[in-house]
Order: C-alpha cells, then structure tokens, then sequence
C-alpha cells in the first residue's frame, strides 16, 4: 500500500492504540484542475492484431486474467492462463516450444513474478517476456531489467497492453 500511495505523491499516517485498533490515514495531492473524462480512442487494428502467437498470461487475479485474456484474444492470440508461478511455470515446461510471449504479474502469492521471470530465463535465454506490476517500485524494474523483461506498468489501456505485445514480438531485444 505504501508503495502505490507514495508513487501517485502521496504519504501515509498511521494511528494505533492498545484495544482501539489502528486507523490508516492515506493523503493525496489535490488536482490542479478537473479534467474530462478520457475518451476511449478508437485502437488501430491493424497495427496491433496478433498473428495467431501463443501468450502464456500470469496473474493471481482472475478478473484481470479473464479482462487480458480476452483482449487478447479479440486481438488474435492464442491464451493460456496461469493463477501463479508455479502453475505458469508448470505450463511453460510443457508448452515452452509453443509459446511466444510470457505475460506475467510481478507481486503474486508464493512465487513472485522475479522467481518466474528468472526461471523461465534460465530454461530459454531468448524467451519473449512481459513483466507487468500494479507497483510501479524501483525493485520490480530491476528485476524485469536484470531478466531483460519488458515492463508494463497497472493499471494500463488496452491499447498499451497490445502495443507492449507486438513490440515484445517483434523486438530484437531478448
């Protein structure tokens, strides 16, 4: 939480007392002026259709699994979903000369998304890899830089998620 409320410069209080509980107190900065709502622009198609490539999508969540998947999919790629590392890292062993792209959550529940990045690198140094974090910290940075990983900050667009795919398809970096 503290790192969520620090990036959008923020801080946090924290109040406790002995059988009262504790109170968390969250501060943001105000807006400097009310904006429109964003207007859902219209995604070039073309530029971001996939070719039928296999992603294999890592994230402990499943409404987040179920919303990327099925973007994806619309976009014409093939899906398979894990709930966590070791689930992914299980499909990858058995599909690793089937996929194309690994999609995966930094901060999941028993192996992190650093654990998995590292392995899968390690089972196939030119695997094409997505590490994607709702906590933009510096740690979850290194680690997807250390693992040559591109990284995809949440919450992110759809037209953002596509974009980041097609250039981890079709980047020269791995």
């Amino acid at each position: 939480m503290l790192g969520i409320v620090k990036a959008h410069g923020g801080f946090l209080q924290v109040e406790s007392a002995p059988g009262l509980g504790t109170e968390f107190l969250l501060y943001f900065p105000a807006a400097s002026s009310r904006t429109a709502p964003a207007v859902p622009r219209q995604l070039p198609q073309t530029a971001l259709k996939g070719g039928g490539e296999s992603i294999l999508l890592i994230d402990d969540e499943e409404g987040v699994r179920e919303i990327l998947q099925a973007l994806l999919m619309a976009h014409g790629y093939q899906v398979r979903v894990a709930s966590d590392g070791a689930e992914g890292l299980a499909l990858y062993r058995k599909h690793r000369d089937e996929i194309d792209l690994v999609l995966t959550d930094m901060m999941m529940p028993g192996m992190q998304g650093t654990g998995v990045l590292h392995e899968i690198r390690r089972l196939n140094p030119t695997a094409r890899l997505i590490a994607m974090s709702g906590i933009s910290d510096v740690s979850s940075r290194s680690a997807a830089a250390k693992e040559q990983t591109f990284f995809l900050a949440k919450p992110m667009t759809g037209e953002e998620l596509l974009r980041a795919v097609r250039e981890a398809l079709t980047s020269s970096i791995v």
